[in-house]
């Protein structure tokens, strides 16, 4: 079992096969902390950007990223 943006290039080349393509694993939840600041550095919001594109591919077989504030 390997993430799909990780071996995409080679199912599609042929190299791979997908032995069960209607199974799916159990959905996860993702969590990004990062500290509490006025203005969230431009890194941050990059790499929060970057997560949402690729589990929001339609290739990617991931739900959509929801980023929720801690209380």
């Amino acid at each position: 079992m390997l993430p799909y943006w990780l071996i995409n290039e080679d199912l599609k080349a042929g190299a791979l096969i997908e032995l069960c393509p209607d199974w799916r694993p159990p959905a996860i939840t993702l969590y990004i902390a990062y500290p509490q600041a006025r203005f969230r550095p431009a890194r941050v919001k990059l790499f929060i950007e970057y997560l949402r594109a690729e589990a929001s591919r339609s290739d990617a077989h991931l739900p959509a990223l929801q980023l929720k504030k801690s209380t």
